[in-house]
């Protein structure tokens, strides 16, 4: 069955034709102008080249024209959010919602949406994924999958394991519906509800010496280690997963997963994925190549979002897109034509070749203007020390650290006492008539005694602590100067596009102001206000 509209959800996936490349070299992300202020974008649908209804933490909204959202509805409730937004059938416009408090339906996407009752959150929790199989509907939750039954109008609960679990995806190929729960992944025939495992995510419990109050304990990570997943509905059906271990994929008919290359992408960060077809040659004629390390998924380009950008399979490794992002946590990726769309945290932005045509022709003098421009701004290396500086995470603290565990065992280990003498301080005299309590001399013994550890010379047991603290310190520092480096370069970035770009209307230009103070402000924010006293002084 063909869609008339590519479906982006939370997590989402989506794979649709293509006929051209988006050459990374030289596209840029582009934040589009969707006037939404809500930050999360979960979900959305592309329709007509670029995203329409687009579905956030808050509501579900349509795009207008130059820019100007509507909101279509919020779910009642104090959890408004959006979690999946489908058409369904072909050519109807009837669309349903996955929403923080149950499924909704509309019969033009426009109006009228209305709660398909059953699915309340105070009992099945949040609906988190909504699909179609054939012909019929299916609903996620954080407590199972259930069915529509349209002659009854209730939602009948699947039996088995996709009865209790949490669905946070599903994909359909054919009449078969496909589902993650948990750390597995089942097939359902939509005909007679028969289900079967096809996937097992085995979670690895690892030891980490973390320390919490002074002290070291061993904790063991356990989170949901499957991602996303696509599942493609051609001639031949395939199915991509995103885990913990890494991206596969495999022929829905086949019992071997086959692993896509893990160089350059750390796959407990992914968080979505993106599948185009860009070859006429792809899922009906072209065969696993997994054995062929310089393009082992032929005729397909294979996006992934992580938490920190977007990343593209190309040839054995995984590389970082174009700039434009910040290293946003991308919640959904969906392709359309030859654009790339990411839904982040920070809204959503839009990869496409004709986007950097400003940047395409510049004149000698108008790349001595530029340097002349930026000549007295702090370096990238100036800011990246300052952040670190405040963030008191330097290589150098740790340095001191070993240190002074080291030379600690020079120091002796003082110890002192103090106690009464064996005698009575206070006694009765008898010998007078009464008798008479008296207090005798006060005998006080003291002591005074150091002592040294010379083994600790050799290894002092606070290494491991400080190994410990190094090892969080490491990583974090590598976040802050990640973070630092991709916000510096993108308001070096928006400025050179505000001084070279002349044609751009005054709204443009007051867009991309209020975008260099914004990352200015993200600058300031990770050095202390050290980044503007530098340009002042500079």
């Amino acid at each position: 069955m063909r869609w008339e509209s590519a479906v982006i959800r939370w997590f989402g996936i989506v794979a649709i034709g293509l006929t051209a490349v988006i050459p990374a070299e030289t596209a840029l992300w582009q934040p589009l102008k969707t006037g939404i202020l809500d930050r999360e974008m979960r979900c959305f649908l592309i329709q007509g080249g670029s995203p329409r209804v687009l579905g956030t933490e808050r509501g579900l909204y349509s795009q207008g024209e130059a820019g100007v959202p509507r909101l279509l509805f919020q779910p009642s409730g104090r959890e408004t959010g959006i979690n999946a937004v489908i058409q369904y059938p072909e050519g109807t416009g009837v669309y349903y919602a996955a929403t923080d408090n149950g499924i909704y339906r509309s019969q033009d996407g426009e109006t009228d949406w209305k709660n398909i009752p059953g699915l309340d959150r105070s009992s099945l929790g949040r609906s988190l994924s909504v699909q179609v199989a054939g012909g019929r509907l299916f609903a996620g939750t954080e407590q199972g999958v259930y069915l529509w039954d349209p002659d009854v109008s209730v939602w009948e609960k699947l039996s088995g394991p996709l009865g209790h679990a949490r669905i946070p995806k599903m994909g359909a190929a054919g009449a078969y519906l496909y589902a993650i729960a948990g750390n597995e992944v089942y097939r359902v025939d939509s005909n007679d509800l028969s289900t079967q495992k096809i996937y097992n995510e085995t979670v690895m419990e690892e030891d980490a010496d973390l320390l919490i109050n002074g002290e070291e304990t061993d904790t063991v990570f356990n989170s949901s280690a499957l991602k996303d997943m696509v599942v493609l509905d051609g001639g031949r059906q395939y199915i991509f997963l995103a885990a913990d271990s890494g991206v596969l994929f495999k022929n829905v008919d086949e019992e071997r997963w086959h692993d896509l290359p893990r160089l350059g992408l750390v796959p407990e960060t992914v968080t979505s994925l993106a599948v185009a077809v860009i070859s006429s040659h792809g899922p009906e004629n072209a065969p696993f190549v997994a054995e062929e390390p310089s393009f082992p998924w032929r005729g397909f380009r294979i996006f992934a979002g992580t938490n920190n950008g977007v990343y593209e399979l190309a040839g054995n490794q995984w590389t970082a897109t174009a700039s434009g992002m910040s290293g946003g946590h991308v919640l959904s990726l969906a392709m359309a034509g030859d654009k790339l769309f990411a839904g982040t945290d920070r809204g959503v932005f839009a990869l496409s070749p004709e986007e950097s045509a400003i940047l395409g022709s510049i004149s000698d003098a108008q790349v001595a203007t530029v340097k002349e421009r930026f000549a007295k701004e702090p370096t990238v290396s100036e800011v990246q020390l300052l952040a670190l500086e405040y963030a008191d995470v330097s290589p150098q603290k740790i340095k001191r650290w070993q240190k002074a565990a080291q030379s600690s065992a020079w120091m002796p280990t003082l110890s002192t006492g103090l106690s009464r003498a064996d005698t009575e301080l206070f006694h009765w005299d008898s010998g007078g008539n009464p008798d008479s309590l008296l207090k005798g001399r006060d005998y006080l013994d003291w002591s005074l005694s150091l002592s040294w550890d010379f083994s600790e010379v050799i290894w002092n047991p606070a290494q491991t602590s400080i190994d410990s603290r190094a090892k969080l310190m490491s990583e974090l520092r590598e976040d802050i100067l990640d973070q630092v480096t991709r916000i510096y370069f993108e308001r070096r970035r928006m400025q050179m596009e505000l001084l070279l770009d002349a044609a751009a209307d005054a709204r443009s230009h007051l867009e991309r102001e209020m975008r260099i103070a914004e990352l200015t402000a993200l600058l300031d924010a990770h050095t202390g206000g050290g980044f503007s006293r530098l340009c002042a002084m500079n």
